[in-house]
């Protein structure tokens, strides 16, 4: 099996980017009721993905 490294490395670096960029957005159109959860739907999976992307990598170094 070929060495997926950078792969992961990418998705990693930019779901990270996204997760970020989403939560600097939904903060920044938050109006006066602040953030509720549908606003940080985004973020929240970007998050998992970030966290899920991290665990495939580690199980793929030890193959």
């Amino acid at each position: 099996m070929k060495d997926r490294s950078g792969v992961y490395a990418a998705i990693a670096v930019l779901s990270f980017i996204m997760m970020a960029v989403s939560l600097a957005w939904a903060y920044a159109n938050a109006g006066e009721g602040g953030v509720g959860l549908g606003e940080l739907l985004p973020s929240i999976g970007l998050g998992v993905l970030f966290l899920a992307n991290i665990v495939l990598s580690k199980q793929n170094r030890r193959r």
